[in-house]
């Protein structure tokens, strides 16, 4: 189900239609407005000019966090591997020790 939203980028509202989540698109917008406010302080160029730079700072921003969230991602899996490998070494340990203490009941 649409919803339509009204957000206000760069000195003009917007009506849009999201099938999303409403609340993260005027997140969205309001981030793109803070990057665009941000280049507009520190360049003297046109308001084109600034539109692209603020949208590649915006995809700047998402690459980074992709390859951070990639990152932990990896991070996360080799923990997972080392857990097992610790668990596997737990049970051959309890194997050994029962085997022995077996062996020693029986004399």
């Amino acid at each position: 189900m649409n919803e339509t939203v009204k957000v206000h980028l760069l000195g003009r509202d917007y009506v849009l239609s999201s099938s999303g989540d409403v609340e993260t698109l005027q997140e969205a917008a309001q981030l793109v407005e803070e990057k665009f406010a941000s280049v507009s302080t520190t360049v003297s160029v046109d308001t084109r000019d600034r539109q692209i730079l603020a949208m590649l700072n915006l995809a700047g921003d998402y690459l980074h966090e992709k390859r951070r969230r990639l990152a932990l991602e990896l991070e996360q899996d080799e923990l997972r591997k080392q857990n097992v490998s610790a668990d596997i070494q737990k049970q051959q340990l309890e194997l050994v020790l029962i085997d022995r203490i077996e062996k020693a009941l029986q004399f």
